[in-house]
């Protein structure tokens, strides 16, 4: 029996940080997707046959914040398909969150923590 490890979605309005966690998923062997805002990942989830094993979301973005996003994704019928997607909230804020999150990670995250959410939730036996 083999491992395969779905993709891992990235929604970060820092360049810097999208690319650095980018770099290491792809470099633990994780297919990566990045959007800037929950906009541009709702259009992007759309798009996607294969749909992410998780999402890393950042709360404060510009166009749709995080908040905004998790609320599309429970209850917006349109997006009925995402909703059961395991959500790591990535934020420096002290803000509560509802929906399918599994763990908000205050920044700067450890990068040990992300890796073992991205192996928990994004990786399946195939075989």
């Amino acid at each position: 029996m083999s491992l395969s490890k779905k993709a891992v979605l990235i929604i970060e309005d820092e360049a810097a940080i999208c690319m650095y966690m980018e770099e290491v998923f792809k470099g633990e062997g994780f297919p990566v997707l990045t959007a800037e805002n929950g906009r541009l990942a709702l259009e992007l989830l759309h798009r996607q046959q294969t749909l992410p094993g998780l999402i890393f979301l950042d709360l404060m973005m510009p166009v749709m914040d995080g908040h905004r996003f998790i609320h599309e994704l429970q209850e917006n019928p349109e997006n009925a398909r995402f909703k059961d997607i395991p959500i790591v909230v990535v934020t420096a804020s002290q803000m509560n969150v509802r929906g399918n999150v599994v763990t908000v990670l205050r920044k700067p995250v450890d990068l040990q923590q992300l890796c073992d959410f991205a192996e928990k939730y994004a990786t399946m036996s195939v075989g």
